[in-house]
């Protein structure tokens, strides 16, 4: 399931790409970076079933949450309910959403965890520095757009920090809760 969830996007797009005309040099540069975490000896250390759920965990929360909490906002200040031209626009960012969060963050995600495992008590700050250079790295193919990335890539990062520090505290109790 894992590898389902990791290659499965990936590929998709790779595939996507000579349809739908998108070639740009950049964006084959960054999508060859997060190829590199299909090799087979980095895929071995990366892609843990755990660590790959919580990520795919955080994608979707991410996506889904930076189009619900605007949507509802702009649903509450208006206060006339929905409106069905928001909704399919939000459809719509919300699979742009998806895509790269699945596509690009959770690879970069990967990256980051692998680079900073041995980084102590620097490894919160050093992963989100980490995760701010992946979004900043789609500005070779988004340009204007970057600034979606950047947020995005905040929100995965606290999400899957929080994700993380939820796991460890259930991992805790039940090392704590065992009888001895």
């Amino acid at each position: 399931m894992t590898k389902l969830i990791m290659y499965g996007p990936f590929f998709l797009f790779a595939l996507y790409m000579p349809i739908a005309h998108i070639a740009l040099p950049e964006l084959m540069l960054a999508l060859g970076v997060i190829a590199l975490t299909f090799i087979p000896k980095i895929s071995k250390q990366l892609h843990k079933p755990a660590r790959v759920k919580r990520k795919a965990k955080a994608a979707l929360y991410t996506s889904f949450g930076l189009v619900l909490v605007p949507l509802v906002m702009s649903m509450i200040g208006q206060q006339q309910g929905i409106d069905a031209g928001a909704l399919f626009m939000a459809s719509h960012i919300l699979l742009l959403f998806l895509f790269g969060n699945f596509v690009f963050s959770i690879p970069s995600s990967l990256i980051a965890d692998w680079a900073t495992m041995r980084a102590g008590n620097f490894r919160v700050l050093l992963a989100f520095f980490i995760h701010i250079a992946f979004g900043l790295i789609s500005y070779l193919f988004l340009q204007a757009y970057v600034i979606f990335a950047i947020i995005s890539a905040i929100v995965f990062f606290v999400v899957d920090e929080i994700l993380r520090k939820r796991r460890n505290s259930e991992q805790q109790t039940e090392i704590t809760a065992a009888p001895i």
